[in-house]
């Protein structure tokens, strides 16, 4: 898949994300290589938050990562400290039904 297209899709994933699953903070997507990660959500104090993702994934590895890096966004957005516990795993399953529902057919 060429690389304007594959960011199309994660950008409009990430535009249906907010729209239904709302954080209180812009979101920003930042494809960046990564020695121990493949994905990570950070907040970075000035009112964003942003995604980042490795690049050198398929697009369906990286549209995975940002509905992983989503729910930690939004647990974190509720100031609940749990990495990959249940308040997130909670948060992702709902996230991901969600996508598999209705998400699929938009960004395919």
């Amino acid at each position: 898949m060429k690389k304007k297209k594959a960011k199309k899709r994660l950008l409009e994933l990430i535009e249906k994300l907010q729209k239904n699953f709302p954080v209180s903070d812009n979101v920003y997507l930042c494809m960046k290589r990564m020695r121990k990660y493949n994905g990570r959500a950070i907040y970075d104090g000035n009112g964003k938050y942003i995604i980042y993702v490795n690049p050198c994934l398929g697009i369906e590895h990286q549209l995975d990562i940002i509905q992983h890096e989503w729910a930690h966004i939004r647990v974190m957005d509720e100031m609940v400290h749990d990495l990959h516990g249940s308040t997130w795993g909670k948060e992702l399953a709902k996230i991901y039904t969600s996508f598999c529902h209705n998400f699929r057919k938009v960004v395919k």
